[in-house]
């Protein structure tokens, strides 16, 4: 028996409603594997640079990325959780003696602990280097060193872990070549994979919406319909919104970015082109037409 087609009509709705839920589902899993994979990344504790387990006598510190300044050019760092270990400590876990700790913050000041004291945690900033107007392709480079003294000046083992929470980066630590006194840990800084695709996506979006203000404006010079006041608008409202759309960016990138140069410039100029043109040309039209129907 052969089916009817309202029946062969309601059997393609139905495959193609499973189709589309499909298609859902599968792209809300790729996102949240996405995400998943990004905060991984993001919040991973690195490996433990300096001494391990093996040396019982030594300093374990946590070193937490807190913020990443692009503008100042510095990493935040807050140096907390440090903790003697071996003969080093009391059995309260305070210094069994007294102690200075070395970094090369920009306020490298030393700090000391007493016989019977602990460290306090200690928030310090750190220079970078990079180019901002990299967006959002920039990455910069740090490094952290420290030094620890006990009070008759003999060096004492660090054992130092690196931690990130700073959502907008992703922080790769690495031994420096150079090791001489100080343990020297290189920081490589880049765009977290959320902030890389988010910004790509702007640019994708700026040149999406100036090609349809290019699309609207060929409507009205190619059907010479004069003035086209719904035309105008669409593109004006365009037009003004790359501005506000262009300070949605993550870090507040300067004017002269590359996100600048290959998207919101572009949009810009060929949107106020669209309206500038399509005006003109309209108001031409315009005027024959009104000719015409006098």
């Amino acid at each position: 028996m052969t089916a009817n087609p309202t029946m062969r009509n309601g059997r393609r709705s139905i495959a193609r409603g499973l189709a589309l839920c499909v298609a859902v589902i599968l792209t809300i899993a790729l996102s949240l594997g996405g995400y998943l994979a990004s905060r991984e990344a993001t919040e991973a504790p690195s490996i433990v640079f300096g001494e391990d387990e093996t040396t019982a006598d030594r300093v374990d510190i946590a070193a937490w990325v807190t913020r990443v300044d692009v503008e100042s050019q510095t990493v935040a760092i807050t140096l907390a959780d440090v903790r003697p270990q071996g003969s080093l400590a009391r059995p309260d876990g305070t210094f069994t003696d007294g102690a200075r700790l070395e970094t090369n913050a920009v306020r490298n000041e030393p700090v000391d602990v007493a016989a019977g004291d602990s460290l306090p945690n200690l928030e310090q900033s750190f220079a970078m280097n990079g180019a901002v107007t990299d967006f959002p392709f920039d990455r910069y480079t740090s490094y952290l060193s420290l030094r620890m003294t006990g009070a008759d000046g003999t060096e004492i083992p660090l054992s130092v872990t690196i931690w990130s929470t700073d959502a907008f980066f992703v922080i790769s630590p690495a031994y420096d070549p150079e090791q001489d006194d100080w343990l020297n840990i290189d920081l490589d800084v880049e765009r977290s994979t959320p902030t890389l695709v988010f910004g790509v996506f702007i640019m994708v979006l700026m040149l999406g919406l100036s090609f349809a203000a290019a699309l609207a404006a060929y409507y009205v010079i190619r059907h010479r319909q004069g003035f086209h006041l719904g035309a105008y608008g669409l593109m004006a409202a365009l037009l003004f919104a790359m501005v506000p759309l262009r300070s949605a960016i993550p870090g507040n990138p300067p004017i002269g970015s590359v996100i600048d140069f290959m998207a919101f410039f572009i949009a810009e100029a060929i949107i106020s082109i669209s309206l500038i043109t399509s005006v003109v040309v309209g108001y031409r039209h315009q005027m024959q037409i009104d000719r015409t129907v006098r």
